[in-house]
């Protein structure tokens, strides 16, 4: 007697726990569809998030931060410092980065002094 009720409910305990579905804003698999990096401002506050932990608060005098989708998979950031007194570039002082769009990874930095 005691097998049969167990076996009879087993089935109906299974198949009642699968019927329950995650809500789509809960799926792990979510993903934004223009990705995470959708536009040029979140792409170079990412940029300056990185390079103030690389070289400081030398980052905030960077003032000409740009940033351009390259092949529609990934921004390029550059910044150099401000122009010097006589309005000419001041030698060195850049930095560049890649971010990919799709998950915000940073691929390439370069940073000159």
């Amino acid at each position: 007697m005691n097998k049969k009720w167990i076996f009879g409910t087993l089935p109906f305990l299974l198949v009642s726990c699968n019927h329950y579905e995650r809500p789509k804003y809960l799926t792990r698999n979510w993903h934004p569809a223009d990705g995470y990096v959708a536009d040029s401002a979140t792409a170079i506050k990412i940029a300056q998030a990185i390079m103030f932990e690389q070289i400081g608060e030398e980052v905030l005098e960077y003032k000409r931060l740009n940033a351009k989708l390259e092949g529609g998979n990934s921004w390029m950031v550059w910044g150099a410092l401000p122009l010097g007194d006589d309005g000419a570039p001041v030698f060195g002082g850049y930095f560049q980065m890649r971010i990919d769009k799709k998950n915000g990874a940073v691929t390439e930095v370069e940073i000159g002094k």
